[in-house]
């Protein structure tokens, strides 16, 4: 709670950042401007991404057990539209919990994925930010965000070759750590790391590897795509290099505390980013906003087409990962 707390006044602080000096009249123009007959191709590359997401986390998921994107296309629709409608990004847990309870993958493991997925990510994001960073004068907490992402993703996949590769070492240098808790639960936090570790079984697929990064890179190239097709739509003359910056700082944006749905982190950032190519508040706010509904949009109306087949509620997802959790205390 306290949490969500903290997300959402960070979010009105970003709101009010965001509409401040705007001027809504020149607003309501630049949207009556935009190429709405355009739209269809946008939409498109949007739901193209969806489909990236699903494919590399089908390769992700492949060491555990094969899953079909009959049945995880659904599931993935569903996962995004919960992280974009959910507090506190329990959206997140959405996908692993939906896939555990349409196949034999534990959830533990199921999560574990997730967090791989998350790692791609990052490490394509940095090598972006690198580009960026490099042709353009940004401010300083731009370069430092970008440095400690990066030690940061060193760091966590030093410990992810680690603990897949050295498990048992790693959990006997785990010992004295975990030695305060209570046995039971001393054992069902040994059972959730060996649990995560087969989640991250594509670390000794060299194959599987390369091609979830592969897909990775397409993810984001794809999405840089999609921004610039916005920039057209928009009427903004601006590069693909442009559309770029505008992605990296709007991730930037969205990663910090905010509330459901990013209102007011992803708008700032946007704007942030445009008035670097010195787009006016109005303008730049004007394509916030058709940028947010439109990516966003596509991942909320993507879920709901699919939510009536695959029906979940948060009691029940907690009540799964508590089965969970004494499931491992019992082993």
């Amino acid at each position: 709670m306290k949490k969500l707390v903290i997300g959402i006044i960070v979010s009105a602080v970003f709101i009010y950042f965001s509409i401040g000096g705007i001027d809504f009249a020149k607003v309501l123009l630049n949207l009556k401007d935009i190429r709405y007959s355009l739209l269809v191709p946008t939409v498109l590359i949007f739901l193209f991404i969806i489909l990236l997401r699903s494919l590399r986390w089908e390769i992700i998921l492949s060491p555990i057990e094969k899953v079909n994107q009959k049945k995880l296309f659904p599931i993935t629709c569903i996962g995004f539209m919960g992280i974009a409608l959910m507090p506190l990004r329990i959206g997140e847990f959405v996908r692993p919990y939906l896939v555990s309870t349409k196949s034999n993958i534990p959830l533990s493991s199921a999560i574990a994925t997730i967090f791989v997925e998350r790692v791609f990510d990052m490490l394509v994001l940095i090598a972006i930010m690198a580009v960026v960073i490099m042709n353009g004068n940004y401010p300083p907490w731009i370069v430092k965000s970008g440095y400690i992402i990066f030690i940061t993703l060193s760091l966590v996949l030093i410990c992810l070759y680690l603990f897949y590769f050295k498990t048992e070492q790693m959990l006997r240098l785990l010992t004295p750590v975990l030695r305060v808790f209570p046995k039971k639960l001393k054992e069902a936090l040994e059972g959730l790391i060996k649990a995560f570790v087969e989640g991250v079984t594509i670390l000794a697929s060299p194959k599987k590897l390369i091609f979830a990064v592969l897909f990775s890179v397409c993810i984001w190239i794809s999405s840089g795509f999609a921004i610039y097709s916005l920039f057209y739509l928009s009427g903004l003359s601006l590069s693909l290099f442009s559309a770029f910056v505008v992605l990296v700082i709007t991730t930037l944006g969205v990663s910090l505390p905010s509330a459901p749905g990013f209102l007011g982190n992803f708008q700032f950032a946007c704007i942030f980013a445009l008035s670097t190519f010195n787009v006016s508040r109005s303008e730049a706010f004007a394509f916030s906003m058709v940028y947010y509904l439109i990516g966003i949009g596509i991942n909320v109306l993507a879920g709901l087409l699919f939510l009536p087949f695959h029906k979940f509620s948060l009691t029940e997802m907690k009540k799964v990962f508590t089965v969970e959790f004494l499931s491992l205390r019992k082993q």
